[in-house]
């Protein structure tokens, strides 16, 4: 393994990581081995997003997302929260949480205002105003974005361009 170098009169090494990396051959029949040989499917690759089939609904739109999982009565929130940094303050919001019908949003939000009570008040002028007004958003139910996550389930799946 060892070989010499002439310039330098010194036998050199090979580097230590190709003695425990194996050989080229030795990674492909390794991936052959646990090949499963099945059809080939001659449809392009577009077509899934053309035509998705799905076997919980009639075959016309996927049954993923959140409003597909929503009931009657159900509604989408966010809540905000505030951080700040001494002259930087800064308001944010979560992700969208589906509230059930009948359910509160305390607990929910509870995290998000803990959060702004914290890292919230420290940026002068707007971190004690945002604190306030977020806390006190979260408190009354946050924001309720369930129009606009309704009808953004509801827009067509853009298509690449020179897709068929």
């Amino acid at each position: 393994m060892a070989r010499l170098d002439a310039a330098a009169d010194r036998v050199v090494q090979p580097p230590l990581m190709w003695l425990t990396h194996p050989l080229n051959n030795d990674c492909n029949d390794n991936a052959k081995r646990h090949y499963l040989a099945m059809p080939i499917d001659a449809r392009p690759a577009w077509a899934l997003f053309e035509q998705p089939q799905c076997p919980a609904c009639s075959g016309d739109r996927p049954a993923v997302g959140p409003a597909s999982r929503q009931r009657p009565g159900d509604r989408f929130v966010v809540f905000q929260y505030c951080i700040s940094i001494v002259f930087m303050s800064f308001k944010r919001s979560s992700g969208v949480y589906v509230v059930r019908a009948g359910e509160g949003t305390v607990c929910k939000a509870a995290p998000w205002c803990v959060l702004s009570l914290l890292l919230g008040w420290w940026g002068i002028p707007w971190g004690p105003i945002w604190t306030i007004g977020t806390v006190g958003k979260n408190l009354l139910g946050g924001e309720d974005v369930t129009a606009q996550v309704a009808g953004a389930a509801q827009m067509p799946i853009p298509r690449a361009p020179g897709a068929r």
